[in-house]
């Protein structure tokens, strides 16, 4: 059922240069990240997602996608991480995290 295996290797860029990551499948379920489960019904509404910004915002050329609100506990981190690791089975993915409060 799922699409990566425990101790699947990623490769991350970072300031001084690219290096592998070694990805721990239960430690991302445990943490709800299902966004590289391609067969785990949790993941279906991210590939979704992903299909539509891949289609529409990305194919005219939208590089850049910013997922806000007003209010903490809305699911942004939620929805972030996991659109942004559906997202990373097809495309360079860059994704950063912070508080503007």
């Amino acid at each position: 059922m799922a699409t990566i295996a425990k101790g699947t290797a990623i490769t991350v860029a970072h300031a001084a240069g690219r290096r592998d990551v070694i990805l721990d499948r239960s430690l991302l379920l445990d943490n709800g990240i299902f966004g590289l489960e391609h067969m785990d019904q949790r993941a279906r509404s991210f590939i979704l997602l992903r299909s539509q910004i891949m289609n529409g915002f990305h194919a005219d050329g939208g590089r850049i996608l910013a997922i806000t609100s007003t209010q903490a506990g809305n699911g942004k981190t939620f929805v972030t991480t996991n659109l942004a690791t559906a997202l990373c089975l097809i495309q360079p993915t860059i994704l950063i995290d912070f508080d503007l409060r």
